[in-house]
């Protein structure tokens, strides 16, 4: 079993994701020795506070209110990979749950993090999971050879090859067109 942890705010998550989904689907559809797992999980405290005032926001405001807010987020964050990418910014901005909070101040919507807090319990359950197996960051990949500890875990973003290579050799598995 494979288990691939994400955040869903990372764009250079998804740049990983994207490179090696043609494997890892492969992999699931067409053999009996690897099921993938993907966990869409911000692993950051204030991401996980993110979560909380969308949730917060959905159920107080509606469906209507939540794309506003998650739209203005976005080009927030869009705006800022673009700043940093020009080299306009020494570093990349993160939008954090007082983000949230401002945009929805500004477009009308009254949220506290008091208010919103106390996520469910999945995403606790799942970050016990992972601190179990001492992940501290996204994205990770772990891979699972029976009910024993994982057999091979990468956190952070390595060349896709790298990655097909090691879990292939730790998964003894035979995909045609990869060589190790």
């Amino acid at each position: 079993m494979i288990v691939i942890v994400y955040d869903p705010e990372c764009p250079y998550c998804a740049l990983e994701l994207n490179a090696t989904f043609p494997f890892l689907y492969y992999i699931s559809a067409n053999t009996s020795q690897a099921r993938v797992i993907f966990l869409g999980l911000p692993i950051h405290e204030y991401s996980t506070q993110m979560l909380e005032l969308l949730d917060l926001i959905y159920n107080k405001y509606g469906a209507k209110a939540f794309a506003e807010v998650l739209d203005v987020n976005y080009a927030f964050y869009v705006h800022n990979i673009l700043l940093y990418e020009e080299g306009q910014t020494p570093q990349l901005i993160m939008p954090t749950n007082l983000t949230i909070i401002e945009i929805a101040d500004d477009l009308g919507y009254n949220v506290t993090q008091q208010e919103a807090s106390g996520y469910l319990g999945l995403v606790n359950s799942t970050m016990s999971f992972l601190l179990q197996h001492g992940i501290t960051g996204t994205p990770t990949i772990l891979a699972f050879n029976g009910s024993g500890p994982p057999v091979y875990v990468q956190v952070g973003l390595v060349q896709p090859t790298y990655l097909i290579c090691n879990l292939t050799l730790k998964l003894s598995l035979s995909v045609p067109g990869v060589s190790c």
